[in-house]
């Protein structure tokens, strides 16, 4: 992170400061104000992440899905935020020069933007399906929680029954071992009887 972060500093300074040949002194200064503006945005999100999951994490129904979502929401806000920021750079350059050169140029880095734009909707549109699919699993999670405690009062149940019938099968036991006694003493009464006869 701090590598990409002074990589992007010293693009940016040295677009700024060394600009190539092919490019004019106001073109160098608007890409690199777009380096310069990227890399801020992004060191500032990949900053804001920790305290985004953070966040997450408190929030009972996210916080399995914290380190998931967390990266996605940040990479977003962080893509849409650079694209909104070189958008505005451009803008103010268009709005200060009106030569037909850079209308030229404009038109070549449109291409280019409905790419980057083609590919952040492919993300987006990634990223929802993600959010969906999270979603379905929070949902399956809910039934097999309820699944779980619907099985949790049934074994209660079951333990209770199993202590009820312990309960009767001991009192059964000792009503046979009375039983047995008392049996015992009748047929020792009777030996005693026949043996005086």
């Amino acid at each position: 992170m701090i590598r990409e972060g002074l990589l992007g500093l010293f693009r940016a300074t040295k677009m700024l400061l060394f600009p190539p040949k092919n490019m004019t002194k106001e073109q160098a200064l608007q890409e690199g104000l777009k380096l310069l503006g990227t890399v801020i945005i992004s060191s500032v999100g990949i900053l804001l992440e920790e305290s985004v999951s953070a966040f997450m994490a408190a929030v009972p129904f996210l916080k399995p899905f914290s380190d998931l979502l967390t990266p996605v929401l940040i990479g977003i806000i962080s893509g849409l935020l650079s694209a909104f920021l070189a958008y505005q750079v451009d803008c103010w350059f268009d709005r200060n020069q009106r030569k037909e050169r850079l209308l030229d140029e404009l038109s070549s880095s449109a291409k280019q933007r409905a790419a980057f734009a083609t590919e952040l909707a492919t993300l987006s549109e990634s990223s929802l399906g993600n959010v969906e699919r999270y979603t379905q699993s929070i949902e399956s999670y809910r039934q097999t929680s309820a699944s779980l405690g619907n099985a949790g009062r049934k074994s209660s149940m079951a333990l209770n029954h199993l202590k009820n019938t312990v309960s009767r099968t001991r009192h059964q036991v000792e009503k046979s071992q009375n039983m047995t006694d008392y049996i015992n003493e009748i047929q020792a009464e009777i030996d005693a009887f026949l043996n005086k006869l």
